[in-house]
């Protein structure tokens, strides 16, 4: 019996080490996610987008918070409306360095769009 409940008690404490352990990681990742400006990020990507008329639609923003980097995947109607997106980009204070890193014309999409991938840095100074 006193074996059964030293087994008990160490099998408990493993198990609250283990949840701490959990709620750390979790908590960590919370804060790095809070830290991301995301107001500014998709103020700034939402902008870019009305200056192009709307013919640019953001599908998902990927952030790496270690690297300070974000990935947007997009569509535009043409190239030239992805190329003029990352372009506006560039003079944002928000993101450093935008680049186009991958495009392809969805040809089994009626209206042919253009599905395009930008990566970029962030700047936490604005």
């Amino acid at each position: 019996m006193r074996r059964a409940a030293l087994f008990s008690a160490a099998h408990r404490s493993q198990n609250v080490e283990s949840v701490a352990g959990l709620n750390a990681q979790t908590a960590e990742k919370t804060v790095r996610e809070l830290g991301t400006p995301w107001s500014l990020l998709l103020v700034e990507l939402e902008n870019a987008s009305g200056d192009t008329a709307g013919n640019v639609a953001v599908l998902g923003i990927e952030p790496d918070h270690a690297k300070h980097r974000v990935r947007v995947t997009a569509e535009a109607r043409t190239l030239e409306l992805a190329i003029a997106y990352v372009q506006r980009l560039r003079k944002s204070e928000v993101l450093r360095f935008p680049m186009l890193d991958n495009h392809e014309l969805r040809v089994n999409d009626k209206d042919h769009p253009v599905r395009f991938q930008i990566s970029a840095d962030w700047s936490d100074a604005t």
